[in-house]
């Protein structure tokens, strides 16, 4: 049997994360530690479907010492347009979206990636200590242009006090 035009079974996009470190709006000496998951892998069989990552997505924070009042923030940028291919054109970074299937410490948020602006994916309750989320990312349907192979993508993480 052959199978649909729209099907590739050979297609395997993996999107690498990185973390940078910013806070806003304080002159005071603030601090965190945090930890997020290095990367997310899709494996693509049909190029007309949406595909899930193969994990769930944690950042956990741990020892904050923010300005009395203040809460954590943290959000989410792509580093450019498109995932990086060696094969032409990158599936657009638009396509990345995500939800929340845990938070502590706070309220987390769905969202879709964006390359041009931060997304905010969660907001700490005020004087924080310590508080995760777990995020579980989805890739919309690439479509038949897509070509099979690997191609990247790195996430900016922002981290800030408000």
């Amino acid at each position: 049997m052959t199978p649909p035009s729209n099907s590739r079974n050979d297609t395997l996009l993996v999107l690498s994360m990185s973390a940078i470190f910013a806070f806003s709006g304080s002159l005071h000496a603030e601090q965190v530690s945090v930890l997020v998951s290095p990367s997310e892998n899709f494996t693509i069989v049909n190029t007309g479907a949406s595909t899930p990552g193969s994990t769930s997505v944690s950042v956990i924070y741990s020892s904050a010492a923010l300005t009395t009042g203040h809460r954590l923030k943290i959000s989410v940028k792509a580093s450019g347009p498109n995932f990086t291919s060696s094969k032409g054109d990158g599936i657009p970074a638009n396509k990345v979206s995500w939800t929340v299937s845990s938070a502590s410490g706070g309220s987390a948020s769905a969202g879709t990636l964006s390359s041009s602006s931060w997304t905010q994916v969660f907001l700490s309750n005020t004087n924080p200590t310590s508080g995760s989320i777990a995020l579980n990312f989805n890739l919309g349907a690439p479509g038949s242009e897509s070509k099979a192979g690997t191609q990247t993508m790195q996430l900016d993480w922002q981290f800030s006090s408000q």
